[in-house]
């Protein structure tokens, strides 16, 4: 059997819409600086703001920031108001959408500073259009000014796998780079002041494994089966429900397995080959573990049918070759669905 490596669904490192990264994890600014105490703002100001925060939609609210950013370009509220509709603009799915937006909003809020707070978001947009160059040129300026931002370095990095399991090693380094560095700050729990804590709660457990898989995916795309296998075990050891851990495992002890079948095959008859078919029939037992690990997880689940339909068949001739028949595979498969 060969190695199913090359004939894995394309972004299996689930590379989603990484607006997770941004939407919903700032605390309302526009609220709050409306009704801080502290904050020498007119009347005029605070009912500008009012405004932008009632309005219907994104359109709306952009159109009443520009009228904002006219009448009271000093405002000590324009910070707000900036990170505000930057966190507006970053809940918008549509990538086409969302980068008109973006680009409203940069004719209104021209400091490197406002604009900086829409570089994730832009980035996003940039991977999600495969405008990969385009996303890793503007994260290398912003991450120089910012080195410590998890969330666009949690970004590239999954970027990067994508790219990587796409046969595109051009962002590997970056992207192993990128990973490790957002894999120290959240291990070490060093959250951004600009992220809720609730956000940063659930970002954690949520993208540290995802961290670890996409080192592994860049690893065995480069060759380094080895470090590939233990980032892999790293990310299942966080996340042992993923059938994707599996699935890579599963194409790594696969590869070994198909070495050793071919060792055997062309060794001599005696001692050495009877310890080569001892090696043979463990690596086989492993590889049958694996893979039964992937198909328990992904069984009933439309969204990873095709892995479920990929990976049955040759776990069925495994085991079955293996154990002479399919006896206890149905119960083997049950009992990993309910202990993974």
């Amino acid at each position: 059997m060969k190695s199913l490596y090359s004939d894995l669904p394309r972004t299996f490192v689930l590379l989603t819409c990484c607006c997770f990264l941004i939407a919903a994890c700032l605390a309302s600014p526009l609220a709050q600086g409306a009704k801080d105490k502290d904050a020498k703002v007119s009347s005029g100001e605070a009912d500008a703001v009012k405004k932008i925060e009632s309005a219907s939609d994104l359109a709306a609210k952009l159109k009443l920031a520009g009228e904002f950013t006219k009448k009271f370009a000093k405002s000590s509220l324009r910070p707000r108001v900036a990170q505000y509709l930057a966190e507006e603009v970053s809940t918008v799915n549509d990538p086409g959408q969302r980068l008109s937006y973006i680009e409203s909003y940069n004719k209104l809020f021209t400091e490197a500073s406002e604009q900086e707070l829409l570089a994730p978001t832009l980035v996003d947009v940039y991977v999600r259009s495969s405008r990969v160059d385009d996303a890793f040129k503007l994260a290398a300026g912003a991450l120089a000014k910012n080195p410590d931002d998890v969330t666009m370095l949690t970004q590239l990095g999954v970027a990067a796998a994508d790219q990587a399991q796409r046969g595109n090693l051009k962002y590997a380094a970056e992207g192993r780079q990128y990973s490790l560095k957002a894999i120290e700050l959240i291990e070490a729990d060093k959250k951004p002041a600009a992220l809720a804590a609730a956000f940063w709660s659930d970002f954690k457990p949520r993208w540290l494994p995802k961290l670890y898989q996409s080192l592994g995916v860049i690893a065995l795309s480069s060759g380094d089966a080895t470090e590939a296998q233990t980032r892999v075990q790293q990310s299942a050891a966080l996340s042992p429900t993923d059938p994707y851990n599996y699935v890579i495992l599963g194409v790594i002890a696969n590869d070994v397995y198909q070495a050793l079948a071919k060792e055997y095959g062309a060794a001599r008859a005696g001692a050495e080959k009877d310890a080569i078919l001892k090696k043979v029939e463990a690596q086989l037992d492993q590889v049958i573990d694996i893979y039964a690990h992937a198909v328990a997880l992904t069984d009933g689940k439309p969204e990873f049918k095709q892995l479920h339909d990929q990976f049955l068949p040759d776990l069925e001739n495994y085991y079955k070759f293996r154990k002479g028949s399919l006896d206890g595979l149905p119960q083997l498969i049950e009992k990993l669905k309910k202990t993974p």
